[in-house]
């Protein structure tokens, strides 16, 4: 251990570390809920791209939920936990997407919030 004096009782000291390593870090699971109520209908096309932009960054070998919600009682999830194994799986999540970007009805997210 080596040690330099700043001053009285202040030290700067070099001590030898071990860093552990991480080989793979564990599976994260993504979740996005987004709003499909008519209050979002113009918002919705772009909100659309931005979400499938965003899951083309997830990695492969993590997992995805993916859930809307609009009026009260009107709220589904489009996948639960799924994995990402290969490059083709981010074309599935693209196509649920799309096939879920039409608004809904009126605003209401508590249950969905509470169903996660």
């Amino acid at each position: 251990m080596r040690f330099f004096k700043i001053k009285d009782e202040l030290f700067l000291v070099e001590k030898p570390i071990q860093l552990d390593t991480v080989s793979d870090p564990e599976p994260t699971n993504h979740i996005l809920i987004y709003d499909r109520s008519w209050s979002m209908c113009h918002e919705l096309p772009q909100l659309v791209e931005d979400i499938i932009e965003k899951v083309k960054e997830i990695p492969i070998g993590d997992t995805i939920t993916l859930g809307w919600f609009s009026g009260e009682g009107q709220y589904n999830f489009i996948l639960k936990g799924f994995k990402v194994t290969e490059e083709r799986d981010y074309k599935t999540l693209e196509k649920a997407i799309r096939n879920n970007k039409k608004p809904v009805s009126c605003t209401c997210f508590s249950e969905i919030l509470t169903d996660t």
